[in-house]
């Protein structure tokens, strides 16, 4: 007969080794899950204030609820790292036709100015990096998280031209 003593210890040191990568790896995609609901109502909240204010320049608006300290997302997005884009455009002809042939800009027929452009895109990116992967290696990959809305202009729809 063999001796067995010890093999209910290694057993368990092996299956607790799987059994907590699962239990990472469960919580960094609840984390993750997290983080991008969390984008998901900044961007929609930034967005609603932005095109509920009577504002000359509604991508301020938008810039400043977002990066608003007081706000429920500000402890989990680190608000250096938001890249934000504002595109404004008359009516949804304009919108439709949007194309760049050449690809080199994401929105090329977008106004710069928000007077009288009755529809808004406003979009966020933010680059996650996974808080378990950094602890392997500095180098862990980012993953870019990106949001955007199609907002109409309260203060500008009396210039909608549908």
């Amino acid at each position: 007969m063999f001796r067995q003593a010890g093999t209910v210890a290694i057993e368990t040191a092996i299956g607790m080794f799987f059994f907590l990568i699962l239990v990472f790896f469960w919580c960094e995609v609840s984390y993750m899950g997290y983080v991008s609901a969390t984008l998901d109502y900044a961007i929609a909240e930034a967005g609603r204030a932005a095109r509920t204010t009577p504002s000359i320049d509604y991508r301020t608006v938008f810039r400043q609820t977002l990066r608003n300290k007081s706000s429920l997302w500000a402890p989990v997005i680190q608000m250096n790292k938001l890249t934000l884009k504002t595109f404004y455009y008359d009516s949804i002809n304009d919108l439709v036709t949007e194309h760049c042939p050449k690809g080199k800009k994401a929105f090329c027929n977008a106004k710069t100015k928000p007077k009288n452009a009755a529809i808004a895109i406003y979009q966020i990116r933010y680059p996650y990096q996974p808080f378990f992967a950094s602890l392997f290696s500095r180098k862990a990959l980012y993953t870019t998280l990106s949001r955007e809305i199609i907002a109409i202009q309260e203060h500008e729809r009396s210039s909608f031209g549908g």
